[in-house]
């Protein structure tokens, strides 16, 4: 009835107005990025998030990021109230068991943060730093330094040196993830995790997932070499005798992925490389790329892309050599971690199964 009333039947059928609306937007004060790739039913999504951590019942969800595509989720937080599922294990980010909090009361959040490897919620020594954000007709990136978000000066929990992730969406289908890792102590778990919204298989280093509609989300670990690669159910172990939160009604999520680096080492990276796909498709080949002299950078190859990361989070580019396994002129190399406005100077050569490119920085 009230849509009767507001609106004359007789009325010609109103413009669509979202495509004259930007297909990216980014609040600044939430650190949130959402960007498609048009309007259309069959629109491919990707969000970041990168916020502060200090209001009643938010997540420990800095550096997420989720990848919708033709009608589905092939990727996304896992929903749910409170306590355990505020955990980094459930917002597609990294966990590092930190110290153990000073109020270490079994069934306290701290106590449980602490037992996830979490982000700490309301008690984290600080907000992240979003360090760097560009987007293009062909590819939205972003690099957020976590580290803040896991410690809590607070609580005496400060064990976690690194917590900085660099992500880069090449619309439609590919997100391209590496992670920095790094405590003071030993013996410390390093983990990645990716929300699922249905069961997956694991292959040597490919994991394979297919949704309820029939789409594909393939998903490459590439570092570290010897990860420890699981696909478990999305459950919420509950220890203390009550109710530790509840799943949001109707979430897909059913499943989660994930990677830890073997022997909880000191530091470690993560490198992965996420595809969405139809069902029966064959994943695209993911292959590792790393400097061999100058800076270090890590990344990789895909589908005629080659894209670059810095190892350490705030170490200047002074010049960067690399070997990519295809001929130059079959690859857009895209090398992140450059000083805003700056100039350097690029070359290139043949070698033996590919060519070799260097980038150095110009005065």
């Amino acid at each position: 009835i009230l849509y009767f009333l507001l609106f004359d039947p007789a009325a010609s059928s109103a413009s669509d107005p979202r495509p004259q609306l930007p297909l990216t937007y980014f609040a600044p004060g939430l650190g949130r990025l959402l960007a498609r790739t048009d309007w259309s039913p069959s629109a491919s999504w990707f969000t970041y998030k990168l916020s502060f951590n200090s209001v009643d019942h938010q997540s420990g969800d800095g550096n997420q990021f989720e990848l919708y595509r033709k009608g589905e989720w092939l990727t996304k937080e896992r929903t749910g109230y409170d306590l355990e599922y505020g955990g980094s294990q459930n917002h597609n980010t990294l966990a590092i068991l930190n110290d153990e909090p000073d109020h270490d009361d079994p069934c306290a959040y701290r106590a449980i943060n602490w037992r996830q490897g979490a982000q700490y919620e309301y008690v984290a020594t600080g907000d992240p730093d979003l360090k760097a954000l560009g987007t293009g007709t062909d590819f939205v990136y972003a690099l957020g330094d976590a580290l803040n978000l896991y410690n809590s000066e607070r609580e005496g929990s400060t064990d976690v040196l690194e917590a900085s992730r660099s992500i880069l969406w090449l619309p439609p289908d590919h997100v391209v993830v590496y992670d920095r890792a790094a405590s003071k102590s030993a013996n410390r778990f390093k983990r990645f995790w990716l929300a699922l919204p249905g069961a997956a298989t694991v292959s040597g280093t490919r994991t394979t997932m297919t949704s309820r509609g029939g789409q594909q989300l393939f998903v490459s670990t590439l570092l570290p070499h010897d990860a420890e690669i699981l696909v478990q159910p999305a459950v919420i172990p509950t220890n203390c005798g009550f109710d530790n939160g509840f799943a949001a009604s109707d979430d897909p999520i059913t499943h989660q992925l994930k990677v830890e680096a073997r022997g909880a080492p000191l530091k470690t990276r993560f490198l992965h490389v996420l595809q969405g796909a139809d069902g029966g498709a064959s994943p695209d080949t993911a292959v590792l790329l790393e400097s061999s002299a100058g800076t270090p950078y890590a990344g990789a190859l895909v589908k005629g892309n080659a894209v670059l990361f810095p190892v350490a989070l705030d170490t200047p580019l002074t010049t960067m050599t690399c070997s990519i396994p295809v001929p130059a002129g079959s690859v857009v190399t895209r090398v992140t971690g450059l000083t805003a406005g700056g100039r350097y100077a690029v070359t290139t050569r043949s070698v033996s199964g590919g060519h070799e490119v260097t980038i150095a920085a110009s005065p």
